[in-house]
């Protein structure tokens, strides 16, 4: 993390499970423990840096808010038969603010895991996630990252 603070990146964007472009990945589970995603989040805000999580799974997601990340890529809530997006889990994104990045379109790769239609991108997410954005139009969440000189 200290490298990264060092050489001015503006955020930090952990993989906290898989993603829908890459072949074999497991979208429907985390990649880390949540012990391991707060140790990350807590280091990058002692480096004054944002965490945003990648993560279409339901666990993912409820291991990222659990650690205090700032905002949430895809937040897809998929699990192992289907789509499944808890009232609290929706709430404490709401109240702790978490930006949301929701999938809207998604291009198939070879090998990637299919869905269906319904089960996939802001379709499955958009009624849960209404609060989150009610009497907020045209929010703006700007990711910016810089190349390593």
């Amino acid at each position: 993390m200290r490298e990264h603070a060092q050489r001015g990146v503006d955020v930090i964007k952990v993989m906290a499970s898989g993603g829908m472009m890459t072949a074999g990945a497991d979208v429907r589970g985390a990649q880390f423990s949540p012990a391991e995603l707060r140790v990350l989040v807590t280091e990058a805000h002692r480096h004054g840096l944002p965490v945003t999580a990648h993560a279409h799974a339901l666990d993912a997601i409820v291991d990222a808010v659990a650690a205090g990340v700032d905002g949430i890529e895809h937040c897809t809530f998929f699990t192992a038969d289907g789509v499944h997006a808890p009232d609290d889990v929706v709430s404490a994104i709401v109240a702790r603010r978490i930006a949301v990045g929701a999938t809207v379109g998604l291009v198939p790769v070879e090998g990637a895991v299919r869905l269906h239609r319904r089960d996939a991108g802001i379709g499955a997410g958009r009624r849960p996630l209404r609060p989150a954005v009610r009497g907020r139009p045209g929010l703006n969440v700007p990711i910016r990252t810089r190349s390593p000189p």
